[in-house]
């Protein structure tokens, strides 16, 4: 290997640091080359893990280059330089990539591409107050779920995914935390209602009915209403309303809305979904799923919209914020 990186002489170094399970600091080196044995070739070879006492430009930028000198592979060789964007790495003045080209002007940087798109599309969602909500909901209810052993149980015998956790500089960790809720989301919220009623803490248990029923951002709520929208619909949050035993209360307009949900005291509904449409005859069917689904056909612009709506229903005034799962399709 050390032959190999000799013989083609020159190389490229890609760094990255973690910390190991006993929380010590481990730089990981890897020398990229391009073999010209047959064919130009890029092969890359890891020369190993380098425990780091301090994380410090100054300190990380002194173990790569010793390490080089160890292997006795000149740094003058080196023509290119790779890590994500921490300010330690990439640093104009006082990162590794700054301390290597003041010994080695040909030794390019590159930062990772990758890393720089999670980061800027990290601090994009941190400028939508829907997405800060979304995920902060998302975070929450994790939490919840994982800090007890018997929370925990009691999520896995409801969904076939479990909740994921996310990271601030890994944006694809995101999607996998949306997933999980995306498409079992009547499961999480029967796993929610089960935390309230078996949980021993009075915390818990509100901090649950909380996420269950209460103010929530399983969705963006933007984009349902625009997506509703384009079939002449729109998005009612409704709280504690008295209803007809049919399950239908007339608006003023001509507006109309369609319920299902949990019945708790007679015809009065404190929970479940709610479709208001601005068109009366636009709806040519709905169906209750369960407590917390609902089909609905309708007919707009001679086109036939079924709708599937998933727990559409807030007790706050806000509405739009609280909406949790609309999807549609085209029959």
């Amino acid at each position: 290997m050390i032959g190999e990186i000799k013989v083609c002489k020159y190389f490229s170094i890609i760094l990255d640091c973690t910390p190991d399970i006993s929380h010590t600091e481990q730089l990981s080196v890897v020398i990229s080359i391009v073999s010209v044995d047959n064919k130009p070739q890029v092969k890359e070879h890891c020369m190993g893990f380098l425990e780091a006492e301090a994380s410090t430009g100054e300190q990380l930028s002194a173990l790569i280059l010793k390490r080089l000198e160890d292997l006795n592979i000149p740094f003058n060789d080196c023509r290119g330089q790779s890590y994500d964007n921490g300010a330690n790495m990439r640093g104009k003045r006082k990162g590794v990539q700054a301390r290597l080209l003041a010994i080695n002007p040909r030794a390019l940087f590159v930062p990772c591409a990758a890393h720089t798109l999670n980061l800027v599309v990290a601090d994009a969602a941190r400028s939508s107050q829907d997405a800060i909500g979304y995920f902060g909901y998302l975070q929450n209810m994790f939490t919840l779920f994982s800090a007890s052993t018997q929370r925990w149980s009691i999520l896995k015998s409801h969904v076939n995914i479990t909740l994921k956790s996310w990271s601030d500089t890994r944006w694809e960790s995101r999607v996998n935390s949306v997933e999980a809720v995306r498409y079992q989301a009547p499961q999480v919220r029967e796993a929610l209602l089960e935390v309230k009623d078996k949980a021993a803490d009075p915390v818990i248990r509100i901090e649950a009915q909380s996420l269950a029923i209460g103010k929530r951002k399983a969705s963006k709520a933007a984009t349902i209403a625009k997506e509703m929208v384009r079939y002449n619909l729109s998005v009612l949050g409704l709280g504690e309303t008295r209803w007809t035993p049919s399950g239908e209360v007339k608006l003023p307009s001509g507006q109309s809305v369609i319920y299902s949900g949990h019945e708790e005291d007679g015809a009065n509904h404190t929970e479940g979904v709610a479709i208001m449409m601005t068109k009366r005859k636009a709806l040519i069917a709905w169906e209750p799923i369960s407590s917390c689904l609902i089909t609905a056909s309708f007919r707009t612009n001679n086109r036939r919209v079924k709708t599937h709506i998933i727990q559409c229903y807030a007790p706050t005034n806000d509405a739009l914020d609280d909406v949790m799962t609309w999807s549609g399709e085209n029959e």
